[in-house]
């Protein structure tokens, strides 16, 4: 088994012997299904083990009508909030520590070596960064298709690299806009498909390019901007990427809490206590309030919280030993980031400095991480 794969049991089964209402024999069984889970190769077999699992969290209201693991969005399902019973054994945390071994699982079948760097670099850190990303040839080449094209302002409004209508959906079939920029994404897909993260390179290709698009962003100092907010995108291991043509300074650079991705027996504290605040919340003034690094006690873009993008502030992250910081990046540069970690937004670019940024953002959430 992995190192990881261990300590994330390990963690999960200590965190519901002091923090939950199971009692010390479900635990035991929770904990052996986990290590079972992560060594069995069958998809039968692994979903026999979900509902095991299903049936050890939610005990005699378990229904063979809803499933745990059958995740159509990031959000916690409303009936493991209703249910008290239920709340406190945690179910978000269960799945999120068993989407995080079928990742494991994933790259345990990947054999080759020359992209073992990349795995370690991800699982470790929860980032990925590549300079010299493209060949000159094709980077000359993207930056001559892009030069003068007036790119998306967000992804709501953006000229997509690839489109496609229903059918070419149902075929897998995707139309290119830009050539060049197109290579770019394949070149990505190959890239990602060697994590862990997808089934498939077909399935990793096509979340891709649904999701991509040409980023125009001015990031300004001081501004209200709700991605400057220290959050997690998602409760499973999700990867979002950019890649950048220009250089990227300090200021406007995407920031990362490098670890902050590991489902530790701290970060597990940390979480609980914010959906638990957040059910028990009923304060009007709050959700106008957003929290930051500085404003612990606000209730931030509460909305975009409920819906799974828990906020951070310093003091957690210094309760699971981490840091948020910059990532700035010279020109032809590739970020790989799990989105599941403590991430933002820079802070912004001065008054005399250039706050445009510019770059291919996209990402490959996998609902079907089960």
């Amino acid at each position: 088994m992995l190192i990881n794969e261990i300590l994330l049991i390990e963690d999960l089964k200590n965190f519901l012997l002091d923090n939950s209402n199971y009692e010390k024999k479900e635990i035991n069984k929770l904990e052996n299904l986990l290590y079972y889970y992560a060594n069995i190769s069958k998809k039968f077999n692994e979903n026999i083990v979900y509902r095991e699992i299903e049936e050890c969290v939610e005990g005699k209201f378990f229904s063979l009508n809803k499933s745990l693991f059958k995740v159509k969005n990031k959000y916690a399902a409303l009936n493991q909030f209703t249910n008290q019973k239920i709340f406190n054994r945690h179910p978000w945390i269960i799945r999120s520590a068993v989407s995080r071994l079928k990742v494991f699982k994933r790259q345990k079948m990947n054999k080759n070596l020359n992209n073992k760097h990349l795995i370690d670099s991800l699982n470790d850190n929860g980032l990925i960064i590549i300079p010299n990303f493209l060949s000159k040839k094709l980077f000359d080449n993207v930056v001559h298709e892009i030069i003068n094209i007036p790119f998306s302002l967000n992804k709501d409004d953006a000229l997509t690299i690839k489109y496609s209508n229903r059918l070419f959906k149902l075929i897998n079939y995707f139309p290119s806009r830009f050539q060049f920029s197109a290579s770019v994404l394949n070149d990505i897909a190959e890239i990602i498909t060697k994590l862990g993260f997808n089934n498939s390179f077909l399935d990793c290709q096509k979340l891709i390019f649904l999701s991509s698009f040409w980023q125009k962003i001015n990031i300004i100092y001081g501004s209200d901007d709700i991605q400057k907010d220290a959050h997690m995108d998602t409760f499973f291991p999700s990867l979002k990427f950019w890649y950048f043509p220009f250089d990227v300074s300090i200021n406007k650079s995407f920031m990362y809490a490098q670890g902050s991705h590991k489902l530790s027996i701290n970060r597990m504290k940390i979480e609980i206590e914010k959906i638990r605040e957040m059910v028990n919340i009923n304060r009007a003034d709050l959700l106008s309030k957003r929290v930051s690094l500085l404003n612990p006690k606000g209730s931030s873009s509460f909305q975009s919280a409920l819906q799974g993008s828990l906020r951070f502030n310093n003091e957690d992250l210094k309760n699971i030993k981490c840091k948020l910081a910059p990532v700035p990046v010279n020109k032809n540069s590739l970020i790989i980031a799990d989105v599941s970690g403590i991430h933002s937004r820079g802070y912004g670019a001065k008054s005399k400095e250039d706050p445009l940024r510019i770059g291919i953002h996209g990402n490959t959430r996998n609902l079907k991480v089960f």
